[in-house]
């Protein structure tokens, strides 16, 4: 029996968009190259894609009216034809390990036969239960601005992830650092036993996801046989994802204490303002490092920067800024200063 699915081009484009933040292209698993095509009894579609260690699926708006079913679609021929198409896209299971694919170009009819695989060889989904823990709008813009604080060498395995941490006492954090910068951010209650690193992940980045604002967390801990696993759900998405058991840094060892006498500076909306129309214009951004100074001298707030053969600095006075402590200068990269205004 021929099994039929049908959704809306424009909701069948934003599936494989995300789908595709996940499947592996090049995989030595030709399984993983497949999309899984599911409707229950109910009706409710679903598209799944891993790569093993992550797994995302999306759930169809609509009610598809059909018998259950389960098959695997080629996920390369299936976006190029969606990525083209202005029309809706039939999934056509044929057995197996036969789809066909049928659209129109215009007036005119098209149709694709594929070979595909038995749905038997995908692997099976991680069950992450539990009661899960709301995330709210706050916690979603952290966890997207820890991501990009992340390290991408992967011999520092463990500052490739965000840490939900619940080892300060006086509250727990969204922290990440990938070994140069560090992002992090507090008022956070999470109902874990012990911290959670959140690989960074291309899906988890993606503006799509947890755009609502809202979701569920749900952890899997690891086991003698499984390491730990991680679920969030948002909207029509849901991402499972390999969790890390390896403890994170200890970063609030390099963070000033409140009470500390270092020299502190607090930027008023204006000094904020005036730094981020006026740092990405001072000179020696060709430098590697890109660097700039922070001179605190007499009061006042200097940003210093030259290019390489110069002689004379470049000086960008900051009014609106509230300095408390010695006059001091640090250099930093410029990028990192204006990541943290933003």
């Amino acid at each position: 029996m021929n099994h039929v699915i049908e959704l809306p081009i424009n909701e069948m484009k934003t599936a494989l968009t995300g789908l595709s933040k996940v499947i592996s292209k090049r995989s030595t698993l030709p399984v993983l190259e497949h999309v899984r095509v599911t409707r229950d009894r109910e009706g409710v579609v679903t598209l799944q894609a891993t790569d093993l260690d992550a797994t995302a699926i999306y759930q169809g708006e609509q009610r598809n009216v059909g018998s259950p079913c389960d098959f695997l679609v080629p996920f390369e021929p299936l976006n190029k034809l969606v990525k083209g198409s202005k029309e809706p896209v039939l999934l056509i299971s044929e057995g197996k390990d036969k789809v066909r694919l049928k659209t129109s170009v215009g007036t005119s009819p098209m149709e694709q036969a594929l070979d595909s695989l038995p749905v038997d060889e995908f692997p099976p989904t991680v069950r992450v239960e539990g009661t899960p823990i709301l995330v709210n709008e706050h916690f979603c813009d952290c966890l997207r601005q820890a991501l990009e604080c992340c390290s991408d060498e992967g011999s520092r395995h463990v500052i490739q992830h965000v840490c939900l941490d619940t080892r300060p006492a006086e509250g727990h954090y969204i922290a990440a650092s990938d070994g140069r910068h560090l992002f992090a951010a507090n008022s956070f209650h999470f109902d874990l036993k012990e911290p959670v690193l959140i690989r960074n992940q291309a899906f988890l980045r993606w503006n799509k996801f947890l755009e609502d604002g809202n979701g569920e967390l749900n952890v899997k801990p690891g086991t003698k046989k499984s390491g730990p696993w991680v679920q969030l759900k948002s909207g029509r998405w849901t991402f499972i994802g390999k969790a890390c058991e390896d403890e994170f840094p200890k970063w609030k060892q390099v963070v000033p204490a409140s009470n500390s006498k270092r020299t502190r500076i607090e930027f008023s909306p204006g000094a904020v303002a005036t730094l981020l129309a006026g740092v990405p214009n001072l000179p020696g951004h060709d430098d590697s490092n890109r660097p700039v100074k922070l001179e605190v001298l007499g009061g006042t707030l200097l940003v210093k920067a030259k290019a390489r053969d110069a002689k004379e600095w470049t000086r960008l006075t900051i009014d609106g800024a509230t300095i408390t402590g010695k006059a001091t200068t640090v250099s930093l990269n410029r990028d990192y200063l204006l990541k943290a205004l933003r």
